[in-house]
């Protein structure tokens, strides 16, 4: 959301140049696919393919707001909604893989959203 937002594509909260918001998501992939290991290890099939969909889900977003052509704030939003919704699907397989009771979550803050989540 920082790059897109350095890249006039995102609301205009804390925007990052492009160069920057490569690093840190360099960064940020690395750490998700070392703790990725342990859905892989412990997981179970549903839960682990929802994470891989997250995951891709969003690579794309980055992959979208990093090319060479501005992005389109209409499309980053789409990206950003169906991250948010691998997001939330993973963790409905987490839960119900550990047998853990449904909560009703928040729903995904929408890409237009300034408001932090806490």
């Amino acid at each position: 959301m920082r790059i897109a937002a350095g890249r006039k594509a995102g609301p205009a909260t804390d925007p990052l140049e492009l160069a920057e918001g490569k690093r840190l998501y360099v960064a940020a992939e690395h750490r998700r696919s070392t703790l990725f290991e342990a859905v892989l290890l412990l997981g179970d099939s549903a839960s682990i393919e929802a994470g891989r969909q997250w995951a891709q889900a969003t690579w794309n977003v980055y992959l979208y707001v990093s090319k060479k052509a501005v992005p389109t704030t209409t499309t980053f939003n789409d990206l950003y909604k169906t991250a948010g919704m691998a997001r939330e699907a993973f963790y409905a397989a987490s839960r119900k893989s550990l047998e853990i009771r449904s909560i009703e979550s928040s729903s995904w803050p929408s890409a237009e959203s300034n408001k932090p989540r806490f």
